[in-house]
């Protein structure tokens, strides 16, 4: 039996989403999502990495940053090799992206329209 590796968080985009395409052909696109926490009157904001592959990073990647989205991912490790060893000594936690939703897209100069209805896109 598998264990639970499920999780949910919504926030605003810290940056553009970076579109890429894997030698493969698989469309990726990461992005930061800032999820502010409130600690009694303290507000902390933290900055996750998020990974999604095919049609959910094509969708991410005509996000903008400030958009408010919510994702429902997995947590994953993203170890790397820093130049000049060997083996991977640097490890972060990404979130592997399973469901995106668009809850509010920031407003660009000149648009006057209203909050669009949410969209979402699935893994």
């Amino acid at each position: 039996m598998s264990d639970m590796n499920t999780t949910a968080f919504t926030g605003r985009l810290a940056q553009d989403p970076e579109a890429r395409t894997t030698p493969s052909g698989i469309p990726v696109t990461d992005f930061v999502l800032a999820n502010n926490v409130y600690r009694g009157s303290k507000e902390q904001t933290l900055y996750l990495r998020c990974a999604c592959w095919n049609k959910t990073a094509e969708f991410a990647a005509t996000l903008k940053k400030g958009d408010h989205i919510s994702v429902t991912a997995q947590l994953a490790d993203d170890n790397y090799t820093p130049e000049g060893q060997d083996k991977p000594t640097r490890g972060r936690v990404r979130l592997e992206v399973k469901e995106l939703n668009v809850l509010h897209r920031k407003n660009k100069p000149g648009d006057e329209t209203a909050e669009a209805a949410p969209v979402t896109a699935q893994a």
